[in-house]
């Protein structure tokens, strides 16, 4: 083999050596829906889809101030094209909402075993069911 070969192979190896470490760290990212949005976000921090999709990935997993931060960042990038953003805003803010309210209604009925407080209890019961 002559000289020109050899550059030419260890040029190609070179690259092959390059393109897989890059191959590689990117996987990485790719690893979870989280640590690629987060990747996103970070080299992209002005632009609306990448806060929505984080959020959305957060939602998925029950982080829903997390969620909910990021939908709100997104709006704030480009309120102009609102109706996803709010939309899941809102479906976040309910399903946190549901969260609280069951937690309410665990904490009274709990203190409905006390009968000196049972009529005011059952009325408040009547009140929350009614609220949500």
């Amino acid at each position: 083999m002559n000289l020109t070969r050899y550059i030419e192979l260890a040029a190609l190896m070179g690259l092959v050596m390059v393109f897989g470490t890059t191959a590689y760290q990117r996987n990485i990212v790719w690893k979870t829906e989280d640590t690629l949005w987060s990747d996103i976000v970070k080299k992209s921090p002005d632009k609306d889809r990448p806060h929505v999709n984080l959020g959305n990935s957060y939602f998925k997993k029950g982080f829903l101030n997390q969620a909910i931060a990021h939908y709100k960042t997104a709006i704030k990038i480009n309120p102009i094209q609102p109706y996803a953003k709010y939309y899941n805003l809102g479906v976040a803010y309910e399903k946190k909402a549901c969260s609280i309210m069951q937690q309410v209604l665990t904490s009274v009925r709990s203190a409905s075993s006390l009968t000196f407080w049972k009529p005011l209890i059952i009325w408040e019961i009547s009140t929350l069911k009614w609220a949500g």
